[in-house]
C-alpha cells in the first residue's frame, strides 16, 4: 500500500510539475472545415485543339471536396505568442488513396479521399513566433509565415499581383507614430538543394532564392487617406549557365525560375526587384477609391539552351513590366456598386520576353471563378492563373447586395483582352501557349479577348455556418492566327459549399 500511496504521490507530482509552466501560457483554437460539391466544365483548357489538330479532351465532372485548416495559438503575453497552423485537405472524396486499396497513394497531401480513408495528409501551413523587443514598439515574426505585398485593388478574398503565399521568413515592423510605420521582411521562397543533397557538387554554393522587402504604411485617418510605398529585392542564387532538356537542372527551381525568367530558365548571377505604390482613398466616404501601381526587373547571365544534347542557342532571359489596377466604388446600406480595371504589360515584337512583369508567386483577383476571389475550396484562376501579366481588363460588380438578413449576393461582369504582341499567337494554339512564364496562366494576344460573369450568394444558417453559393460563366475568343484552330468551349461552374467557423 505504502508502495502504491508514493507512486500515485510521484505521478501527482509529476502532473504538477508539468502543469505548472503551462499554466502560464493561454492556449486557443480557432479554425474551420470547408466542403464544397458542385460541377465544372473545360476549367482547364477551355476544350481547345492541339497543334497536331486533335481535340484536347477537358475536364467536365461533377467534384466534391472538403478542408480542414485549425490554428492553435499560444500566448504568455502580450509580448509574445506562437502560432501553428495545420490543413487537413483538399481532399477529393474517392480520390488520394484509402487503405482498402493497399498503402499506394494513401500518404500525402490530400490523400485518404478513398474508400478506406485512412490517410496520412496533416500539412503544416503555419509554424511561427510572434514577440515585441521590450522597451520598444518594434514587433518580429519569425518562422513558416503568411507573406504578401500591399494590393488593394482586388477582391477581399484574393492577394497580391506580384508575391502572396506561405513562406519561411521574418517580418519586422515598427511604428513611429499615427502616421508612419515600417516593415522590413526577409523570406526565402526556395532553397532546392541542402548540404547533405548527393549531387550538390554539380552546383554552386548558393543556390537559394533570398527577398527582402521594405514596406512605408503612411496613414491620414482625418483624411481619409493610406498610401504604402514598398519596393523588393532579390537574389536569384548562382545557379548553373546552361539548359538541357535532357537534364532539366532548372526544374529544381519549379514555377519559381518561370515566373522570373524569359526562358523558364534561371541564368547565373540573377538579381530581381520591384517597386511600387498604393492608395486607399476614403476622404468623401462612402465613395472610395483603391489604387496600385507596380513595375518588376529580372537580369542574370544569359542562358545556353540545349535539347538532348543538340545546342539550341545562347537566350537573353531578362524580363521586366508593370502593372497597375483601380477600383472605384460607393457603398450603400444594401450593396456596394464599384467599377475595376486593370493593366499588365506584354510581350512586345521587338523582345520576346521585354515587357512581362516578373513574379514569385501571385493571387490577384476580382472575379471568383477566372481569377482567386474565391471562397473556401471553390475552383478558380481558370482564366490566367491569378497573373495579371499580359492581359488587362474592365469590370462592373454589385457585391454584399442585401434584402434579407444574413443572406447576401455578389454579381461581377468583367470583360479581358490580352496585352502581348500578336505576332506570338502565330507559335502555337492557345491551348499549347501555357508557358510557365505567365506562371501557370494562358498567353493572351490582343487579338484574344474573354469576358466571364458571377453571381455568388452566402447564407448564414445559423452562428458558425455558411452555406455559399458560386456560379461562374467564361467566354473566351482566341484568333486563329497563324492558322491554328483555335476554337474553345465556354467553362463554367455551379457549386454549393459550406463553411463551419469555430
Amino acid at each position: 500500500k505504502m508502495k502504491k500511496l508514493c507512486g500515485i504521490l510521484a505521478l501527482f507530482g509529476l502532473v504538477l510539475g508539468w502543469a505548472g509552466p503551462a499554466a502560464a501560457t493561454d492556449i486557443k483554437i480557432k479554425g474551420y472545415f470547408d466542403f464544397v460539391y458542385g460541377w465544372y466544365s473545360n476549367t482547364s483548357t477551355f476544350g481547345g485543339v492541339d497543334s497536331n489538330g486533335q481535340s484536347i479532351s477537358d475536364d467536365s465532372n461533377p467534384y466534391a471536396a472538403q478542408r480542414l485548416r485549425f490554428q492553435i495559438d499560444f500566448v504568455a503575453s502580450e509580448q509574445l505568442s506562437g502560432t501553428v497552423q495545420f490543413e487537413i485537405g483538399d481532399i477529393h472524396w474517392g480520390s488520394g488513396g484509402g487503405d482498402t486499396w493497399g498503402y499506394t497513394g494513401q500518404s500525402g497531401r490530400g490523400s485518404g479521399g478513398a474508400m478506406g480513408s485512412d490517410g496520412v495528409n496533416v500539412e503544416t501551413k503555419h509554424a511561427y513566433i510572434d514577440w515585441i523587443v521590450p522597451e520598444t514598439d518594434l514587433s518580429i515574426r519569425m518562422g513558416i509565415l503568411p507573406f504578401a505585398l500591399p494590393n488593394y485593388a482586388n477582391g477581399p478574398l484574393s492577394g497580391g499581383a506580384v508575391m502572396d503565399d506561405d513562406m519561411a521568413g521574418i517580418i519586422a515592423a515598427y511604428t513611429f507614430n499615427d502616421y508612419i510605420g515600417l516593415t522590413l521582411s526577409w523570406v526565402r521562397p526556395w532553397n532546392p538543394l541542402t548540404d547533405d543533397d548527393w549531387d550538390r557538387a554539380a552546383f554552386t554554393d548558393h543556390d537559394a532564392v533570398d527577398v527582402f522587402a521594405l514596406t512605408l504604411p503612411l496613414t491620414f485617418a482625418e483624411y481619409g487617406l493610406e498610401i504604402t510605398p514598398w519596393g523588393m529585392y532579390g537574389f536569384v542564387g548562382e545557379t548553373d549557365d546552361s539548359y538541357d532538356s535532357d537534364t532539366d537542372t532548372y526544374s529544381r527551381y519549379g514555377d519559381i525560375g518561370g515566373g522570373l525568367s524569359g526562358t523558364g530558365g534561371l541564368g547565373d548571377d540573377g538579381r530581381v526587384w520591384w517597386a511600387g505604390l498604393s492608395f486607399k482613398i476614403t476622404t468623401w466616404d462612402p465613395f472610395f477609391i483603391y489604387t496600385d501601381f507596380m513595375y518588376g526587373s529580372y537580369t542574370s547571365d544569359d542562358l545556353d539552351m540545349w535539347d538532348n544534347g543538340a545546342y539550341l542557342g545562347n537566350f537573353d532571359n531578362d524580363r521586366d513590366g508593370w502593372a497597375v489596377s483601380a477600383r472605384i466604388g460607393y457603398k450603400l446600406e444594401w450593396a456596394t456598386p464599384s467599377v475595376i480595371g486593370w493593366y499588365g504589360s506584354g510581350m512586345k515584337d521587338d523582345d520576346s520576353w521585354d515587357g512581362l512583369m516578373p513574379v514569385l508567386s501571385p493571387d490577384w483577383g476580382f472575379t471568383s471563378f477566372g481569377w482567386s476571389n474565391s471562397w473556401g475550396i471553390f475552383r478558380e484562376a481558370v482564366v490566367s492563373g491569378n497573373n495579371i501579366t499580359g492581359t488587362w481588363g474592365i469590370g462592373l460588380a454589385l457585391e454584399d447586395l442585401t434584402f434579407v438578413e444574413k443572406l447576401s449576393h455578389n454579381i461581377r461582369v468583367v470583360y479581358f483582352q490580352g496585352t502581348n504582341d500578336s505576332s506570338y499567337g502565330r507559335t502555337a494554339p492557345f491551348v499549347e501557349r501555357t508557358n510557365p512564364a505567365l506562371f501557370g496562366g494562358y498567353l493572351y494576344t490582343t487579338d484574344d479577348w474573354g469576358m466571364e460573369v458571377n453571381l455568388d450568394t452566402a447564407y448564414e444558417i445559423m452562428e458558425g455556418l455558411t452555406v455559399y453559393n458560386q456560379s461562374g460563366y467564361i467566354h473566351v475568343d482566341i484568333d486563329d492566327a497563324g492558322g491554328w484552330n483555335n476554337d474553345t468551349d465556354d467553362a463554367w461552374e455551379f457549386a454549393v459549399g459550406f463553411n463551419y467557423t469555430f
